[in-house]
C-alpha cells in the first residue's frame, strides 16, 4: 500500500525572474511524497500563480484528494486530475521515482 503526503515550498529567487506578467521574486511549489515498503517517490507540482492554467482556489484541495485516493493508481488519478496539469506531472514523477533504486535520503517534511 502506498502512503501519500504533500508539502508546500516557497522558492526565493536570488535574482528576480521576468515573465510575461511581471517579475517573480518567489515561486510557490508543491511536492508530492509517496512511500511504499520503505521506498520513496517525490514529484513536483510546479504551479505558477497568475500564469498556470491550474492556478485555482481548489488547488490544495485537489492535492489532498490525490493523497487520500492514492490507492486508485496512476491511470485513475491522472484521469481525475485533467484540470490540474501541474498536479498530473507531480503524480507521474512521484510514481516513477518510487520505482527507482534507492539512492536518496528520506524526505523530512509531511503535509
Amino acid at each position: 500500500m502506498i502512503k501519500a503526503t504533500y508539502h508546500k515550498y516557497i522558492l526565493h529567487f536570488k535574482v528576480p525572474s521576468g515573465t510575461s506578467r511581471g517579475i517573480l521574486k518567489t515561486k510557490e511549489t508543491w511536492f508530492l511524497y509517496f512511500e511504499k515498503e520503505g521506498n520513496f517517490g517525490i514529484g513536483e507540482c510546479g504551479l505558477f500563480r497568475g500564469l498556470s492554467i491550474d492556478d485555482r482556489p481548489d488547488y490544495e484541495n485537489k492535492l489532498k484528494w490525490v493523497c487520500n485516493n492514492i490507492g486508485l493508481g496512476l491511470d485513475m488519478l491522472l484521469s481525475k486530475t485533467n484540470d490540474f496539469p501541474s498536479i498530473q506531472i507531480g503524480i507521474e514523477q512521484a510514481f516513477l521515482s518510487l520505482q527507482l533504486p534507492r539512492v536518496m535520503i528520506q524526505p523530512h517534511c509531511h503535509g
